[in-house]
């Protein structure tokens, strides 16, 4: 209690006793950082303050910074900047001035909130094609789940999708994009092919701790690129990515010359080898016939370029064709040299078989056997051939005798001659 009374000594002239109301001890207020909480379709990280051991009334408190003169209400608190920039605050309960329960405010309580940590650094190797994650941090990967869409696009029609759970990095890893989708939990093999083809976003960022001290990091967001696909080079022994070529020969001394055209290319003995080749132009090389190596095309940093996709090449020599003696032409199936020219029908067809044989008289099959019709007929004189199948037609208005058919195989050819006869 309290009274102010002047400088007599008579107790009429005191004030009425004032009571100074017992002042409450400092708040035990603690800051905790807590993990976020993730809404469909959006990364958010929010972080709260709680008070122990009492329920906690944001209006019945107060702040200001640690070198602050002036007090706010702790529902004005700008929580959500604060625990990214960081800071100290004096937080205290509030003093009451309501008549009958007036009440000083408590002691004060010095809470430090710590700054969320910076977005990891993730660097992208486009040499190797690999994807450098930090230790200590987690990732997700962000996509386009439509069907035609890109998860590059910056239309508004693009439906994102992202990957459920974070993925959790102990230490250093360097992974490639297919990994990053596989250890992402999407391990179907078209998917994955679609998104490589695609390009896809992986969102960094460094772990909640779990005690509560530090929030997770803010996110670094690292786009990869679309990867791109090879394809065989029809009739050659060779692939291509876009403009650039990957073709290999075998040589007279059983070497194998790659050349690399439009393009640098490289290549190693497995899928998941870590040492490859570049071959940037020609290059001749020993490998064994039947060998199988793994080609791809190498990434650009300066042209965002990431290395293809890994292609199976398998090098096998060709087999020398054995060398044709003779070839024999006959008519097929009946063996008659002539025919009769046709009076009901249209047409009749004639089939030839070409037979192909080496110096010691042995038939060579899988030989590849070209026709000609002899120049004493054509179409025009009721007689056509079919270079495929060697087999000619001859129609009722036929004006020619005899017809000869010459098959060539290697250096070598053969040929049947039939007659055509009128019918009594």
């Amino acid at each position: 209690m309290i009274c102010v009374r002047g400088d007599s000594d008579l107790m009429a002239k005191r004030t009425e006793p004032v009571k100074i109301a017992k002042q409450e001890k400092k708040p035990s207020i603690k800051y905790g950082a807590q993990e976020d909480s993730t809404k469909p379709g959006s990364l958010s990280i929010k972080n709260s303050f709680t008070l122990r051991g009492a329920d906690f009334d944001p209006a019945l408190y107060q702040y200001k910074p640690l070198y602050g003169t002036s007090w706010n209400n702790m529902s004005e608190l700008p929580i959500d900047t604060l625990s990214i920039a960081g800071t100290t605050l004096m937080i205290r309960k509030a003093f009451v001035e309501t008549a009958g329960s007036e009440n000083v405010a408590s002691a004060e309580a010095k809470v430090k909130i710590a700054a969320a940590p910076k977005a990891p650094k993730a660097t992208v190797d486009y040499k190797k094609g690999v994807v450098t994650i930090p230790n200590k941090t987690e990732y997700k990967v962000i996509y386009a789940s439509g069907e035609n869409d890109s998860a590059l696009t910056t239309e508004a029609s693009a439906t994102m999708a992202e990957t459920a759970a974070w993925k959790p990095v102990s230490t250093k890893a360097s992974l490639s994009p297919k990994n990053i989708l596989k250890e992402s939990g999407i391990t179907d093999p078209e998917t994955q092919d679609k998104l490589l083809e695609s390009g896809f976003i992986v969102a960094i960022r460094t772990a909640y701790d779990g005690q509560k001290k530090k929030a997770a990091s803010s996110i670094n967001f690292v786009t990869i690129g679309k990867t791109a696909k090879s394809e065989t080079i029809e009739g050659e022994d060779g692939i291509k990515v876009g403009d650039a070529t990957f073709k290999w020969a075998f040589e007279d001394n059983g070497k194998v010359k790659f050349t690399a055209s439009n393009g640098v290319f490289e290549y190693a003995d497995s899928e998941d080898s870590t040492r490859w080749t570049k071959v940037s132009g020609s290059k001749t090389v020993s490998v064994t016939s039947g060998t199988t190596i793994y080609v791809r095309r190498m990434g650009d940093k300066a042209s965002s370029l990431l290395p293809s996709d890994i292609t199976p090449v398998k090098l096998e020599k060709a087999e020398k064709p054995a060398a044709v003696a003779n070839v024999t032409v006959s008519v097929k199936d009946s063996g008659s040299t002539t025919v009769t020219k046709p009076t009901d029908a249209n047409s009749i067809t004639v089939e030839f078989v070409a037979t192909v044989t080496d110096t010691d008289g042995a038939e060579l099959t899988g030989q590849t056997i070209t026709w000609k019709l002899d120049d004493t007929s054509s179409a025009d004189k009721g007689v056509s051939l079919d270079a495929t199948t060697g087999s000619i037609t001859i129609t009722k208005d036929v004006t020619v005798e005899e017809v000869t058919v010459t098959a060539t195989a290697g250096e070598k050819s053969g040929s049947c001659k039939i007659t055509i006869a009128t019918n009594p």
